[in-house]
């Protein structure tokens, strides 16, 4: 089971049971991305960016995913694509913002940080929309 995505108050909530996995207030997000791990099954995150430099996850299999992802391409005004849906090994990228799409996020498989130069990049790319 990949638990259920939800929305309350401009807040992405994703849940396993009764246990709140990770919020993430939208008008927070810097940038959105995808994680894979490997070819296991349930391996397969979008990523968010923070303003402040943090990253939060969410299974692309959770219930409501789609409507998340609606909600997501709306408020960035982005066509929603993936690019690791068949990615077989460890692997990252960013989604959004466009201009920076297919970028690596956590080019060491070890490290969930991102970096400070990737940071520098996409800051001012979200502060002008």
């Amino acid at each position: 089971m990949s638990g259920v995505i939800y929305i309350e108050n401009q807040i992405i909530f994703w849940s396993l049971k009764d246990e709140i996995l990770c919020r993430i207030p939208l008008n927070k997000i810097l940038a959105i991305g995808e994680l894979t791990f490997e070819s296991l099954s349930d391996d397969y995150f979008m990523i968010f960016i923070l303003e402040d430099g943090s990253t939060k996850q969410i299974s692309f299999y959770a219930d409501n995913f789609e409507q998340l992802k609606n909600i997501i391409a709306e408020k960035f005004k982005f066509e929603f694509r993936t690019q690791l849906a068949n990615s077989i090994k460890w692997k990252s990228a960013l989604m959004y913002p466009l201009e920076f799409s297919g970028i690596e996020i956590f080019p060491n498989a070890n490290s969930f940080t991102v970096s400070d130069e990737l940071l520098e990049k996409i800051r001012p790319a979200s502060n002008s929309r």
